[in-house]
């Protein structure tokens, strides 16, 4: 439940910046939301990009605790 709302809090506060940058919230979260999730190639993509970022947060995460 949590994550979901975080999940909403984060989409409202690009959607609010890039609002406020001059340019339409729908279609910018559209391009985003469907340039990194929308194809097989997207997923695959998003997750090369995001494994290594993962695993060194979470050895960093291991290391403090």
């Amino acid at each position: 439940m949590r994550a979901l709302l975080a999940v909403a809090l984060a989409l409202v506060f690009v959607a609010a910046v890039i609002g406020l940058a001059g340019y339409a919230p729908g279609p910018a979260l559209t391009a985003l939301i469907s340039g990194s999730v929308g194809s097989g190639a997207a997923w695959t993509a998003t997750l090369l990009k995001t494994t290594p970022l993962l695993l060194t947060g979470l050895a960093v995460a291991l290391c403090f605790r």
